[in-house]
């Protein structure tokens, strides 16, 4: 019988621009800190803006979270909901490869 794992649960940081994104960015893939990005891309209408629409989000683990701030500089608040991904993260998902599970 296999061990249920245990879900990894993400804190959710909002990036509102290409400036701010890019370098938050640099700054996790330097250090190497466990993260998915979800980077929201323009419209494929033509002329179509969303103008209220930030750069993307950028989910951290919650045990990733105090190295995430120290790094960042206490510049980010998390949202207040965490995101939550299923049994299925130990072996799929977008942070399997990178936390080595």
């Amino acid at each position: 019988m296999s061990v249920p794992s245990t879900p990894l649960r993400f804190y959710i940081f909002y990036l509102e621009d290409q400036i701010e994104g890019e370098h938050v960015y640099n700054i996790v893939l330097d250090n190497q800190v466990p993260h998915r990005l979800q980077k929201f891309q323009e419209s494929a209408y033509g002329g179509a803006m969303s103008l209220n629409r930030p750069w993307g989000k950028i989910y951290i683990p919650e045990a990733e979270l105090d190295r995430f701030m120290l790094l960042t500089g206490n510049r980010l608040a998390p949202e207040v909901e965490m995101h939550v991904d299923g049994n299925r993260a130990k072996n799929k998902g977008c942070l399997g490869f990178l936390m080595g599970k």
